[in-house]
């Protein structure tokens, strides 16, 4: 069998998954004005995100705006009555609109939203594409996709991220 042929029978290269990386952020609480923005640092101590009031609305209405490094606005989000509202980069405009929150549950040591993201039907029976369970004493969290943990901030101990996903 000469190298052509044996190349030629060879088969093709299996795709590898990207390899998921960690990413460590740390969020640092400021008093600048009274406002009490946060700064949102990576591994290394650099500026990663920052969130401050909404430009032309103050905390008043409760407006956020989620900033990066460079102070490009990403992100622009409400709250009213407890529920969240985010919008693309500057915008209140319903067509740009990312997701909206639901508190389902508070309590001292227990806090259920549930996260819609649009395409959302009429229908107040829909179900929500992300839930978030967590506790808030504890600073712990449990973001759930469908059956599937997405993501989780844990605290040795806590059993609210098994109890989520029972049926």
């Amino acid at each position: 069998m000469d190298g052509t042929n044996a190349a030629a029978a060879a088969p093709p290269p299996v795709p590898m998954a990207a390899p998921v990386v960690p990413v460590d952020l740390t969020v640092v609480k400021k008093l600048l004005g009274g406002g009490g923005d946060l700064a949102v640092h990576d591994a290394s101590g650099g500026l990663a995100f920052r969130v401050t009031a909404a430009d032309g609305c103050g905390r008043r209405c409760g407006g956020r705006a989620l900033l990066d490094a460079s102070g490009s606005t990403l992100v622009t989000a409400r709250t009213s009555e407890g529920a969240w509202q985010a919008f693309r980069g500057i915008s209140w405009e319903q067509t740009d609109i990312i997701f909206s929150t639901k508190v389902i549950c508070a309590s001292s040591d227990r806090k259920e939203v549930h996260v819609f993201v649009p395409p959302r039907s009429t229908s107040e029976e829909q179900k929500p594409s992300y839930i978030l369970v967590g506790n808030p004493s504890r600073r712990a969290c449990t973001i759930i996709r469908g059956n599937s943990i997405v993501a989780q901030v844990p605290n040795e101990g806590d059993a609210f991220s098994r109890k989520a996903l029972s049926p």
